[in-house]
């Protein structure tokens, strides 16, 4: 025997369908789980609940995701993903055939190009705020106290003098190559 998709229920039956019809209240059961018997949607009653579902199972799935990045040590650098960023230009830039296809890519380019730019300075700020990076001052102290231990173990003071001006030329050749 075929179970009808319609079946009859009592006014007051908490299972009856939400939906109207002309005469009032829809008589015939809900379908199980939704509100609705078949004619008044359930069907889709049930799709929307399976696409909530599996949007929320997604969100949990990437939710994980996010949290296992930002508990990743290295991802408290932003260096690699400058990395990609650059090699997608560079992808873009080597595919281009013409001058015209680089007129049509420019704006995509000009995009990647900010977003490098975006990239790098978060990452310097990053950096900076971490400790990642010194600032001038803090190399020329750091210089300094380098230049401090050695004079506690060399005594011949022309030996300090060219130690203390190797490494304060060695300071200055990193500043000029941070500048490139």
């Amino acid at each position: 025997m075929i179970e009808s998709k319609f079946a009859r229920c009592e006014p007051d039956d908490p299972r009856r369908c939400q939906g109207v019809c002309q005469s009032g209240q829809c008589p015939y059961l809900a379908q199980e789980g939704t509100q609705f018997c078949a004619m008044h949607g359930a069907h889709s009653q049930r799709g929307s609940q399976e696409r909530s579902s599996l949007r929320m199972y997604r969100l949990a799935k990437w939710q994980a995701r996010v949290d296992e990045f930002g508990e990743h040590e290295q991802v408290k650098g932003l260096r690699s993903e400058i990395g990609i960023l650059r090699m997608v230009l560079e992808e873009l830039m080597t595919s281009l055939r013409d001058p015209m296809e680089l007129v049509l890519y420019a704006p995509r380019i000009s995009d990647i190009v900010l977003k490098i730019e975006k990239l790098v300075t978060s990452c310097h700020r990053l950096e900076t705020s971490t400790g990642g990076l010194l600032d001038k001052s803090a190399v020329i102290q750091v210089a300094a106290r380098i230049v401090e231990i050695v004079a506690g173990h060399v005594t011949d003071p022309d030996a300090m003098d060219a130690i203390s001006n190797e490494v304060m030329i060695a300071v200055a050749q990193a500043r000029s190559e941070e500048k490139k």
